[in-house]
């Protein structure tokens, strides 16, 4: 009995690590952790634009962008691709950025052109209130922002499974102590 419960409590504790951590990023490779901080104007990148995710390939390490305003830069496409990870073809790096479809983000990627090249080194943060208090005043609009619904695929889908492992987590205790 005691050994269920210690299963159900570690898958449990395992689903919410695997939530929270999903959408961080490791720094191990990054000299000095990203560039730019949250909230600052971007500096080091020669393109910088807002856009919302939407749609992922490669485990949401590439990302299809709507482009919806260019902070620096020349012109862009209302849709952009982004690669968030310096080697597409790896089932991981130690540097890879992950997307996540619904949201928007401030992107400062290297390079210039189509696509843009991303990682978890780069500014790239998600787009905040303190982002839009550092819009710049020659910004350029490119497309209307999107309407995103107030549940995105990814928050759903965690959630979801988040409720299922806690349901055969409580099947299991029920069981146990039916059976004992």
């Amino acid at each position: 009995m005691r050994k269920v419960i210690r299963i159900a409590v570690a898958a449990a504790v395992a689903a919410l690590a695997t939530v929270s951590l999903g959408s961080s990023h490791v720094f191990a490779a990054c000299a000095g952790g990203p560039l730019g901080p949250a909230g600052s104007a971007p500096v080091s990148s020669t393109v910088a634009f807002v856009g919302t995710v939407t749609a992922t390939d490669h485990n949401g390490r590439t990302a299809t962008v709507h482009v919806e305003d260019i902070w620096r830069g020349g012109n862009l496409p209302a849709e952009v691709t982004v690669n968030g990870s310096p080697d597409l073809n790896a089932a991981a790096t130690d540097v890879d950025r992950h997307y996540q479809v619904g949201s928007r983000y401030l992107f400062m990627p290297s390079g210039t052109g189509q696509p843009f090249d991303d990682n978890a080194c780069s500014g790239t943060v998600q787009y905040t209130s303190a982002e839009a208090q550092q819009r710049p005043a020659s910004a350029r609009t490119v497309a209307a922002p999107l309407t995103v619904s107030s549940s995105t695929p990814g928050i759903a889908a965690a959630a979801a499974g988040i409720l299922a492992l806690v349901a055969v987590a409580l099947a299991l205790v029920w069981r146990a102590r039916r059976t004992a």
